[in-house]
């Protein structure tokens, strides 16, 4: 025999115990900042490819010298999986992919990965490559 509960539209409070058992994902406390209809893009400030435009959108690209990267910089100053750039709730994230010139966001060296402010314009240390959003 099958038994059901029935519930009332109003949903009771969780427990103490079910509240400590979920996953609550929160947004950083400036994510306010960032919800808007504005699209995040990367430019090319210099170099061959000098104005090109990507979107960045929260499927992460990586960013190299050749394929399999998903945005080709043909510099042999950039690394073959220089950095991955995205999207984390809103919020442009830069990581750097062990690169051997380095991935500059702000103007300092992140390692890893580093959340990037509205105004910063992630490059590699010696490359052309900027974001904007």
């Amino acid at each position: 025999m099958v038994q059901s509960k029935r519930t009332d539209s109003a949903t009771p409070a969780p427990s103490a115990e079910e509240a400590l058992s979920r996953t609550t994902i929160m947004r950083p406390a400036d994510a306010a900042a960032v919800e808007d209809d504005r699209a995040h893009y990367l430019f090319v400030v210099e170099g061959e490819q000098r104005g090109r435009r990507i979107e960045i959108t929260e499927e992460s690209l990586v960013i190299g010298r050749s394929k399999p990267a998903d945005i080709v910089v043909p510099d042999h100053n950039v690394s073959r999986n220089h950095c991955r750039v995205g999207l984390v709730m809103g919020q442009l994230v830069v990581t750097d992919l062990g690169s051997s010139n380095g991935t500059l966001v702000a103007g300092r060296a992140i390692t890893g990965q580093s959340r990037a402010s509205r105004s910063a314009r992630p490059r590699s240390s010696t490359s052309g490559a900027a974001a904007a959003t």
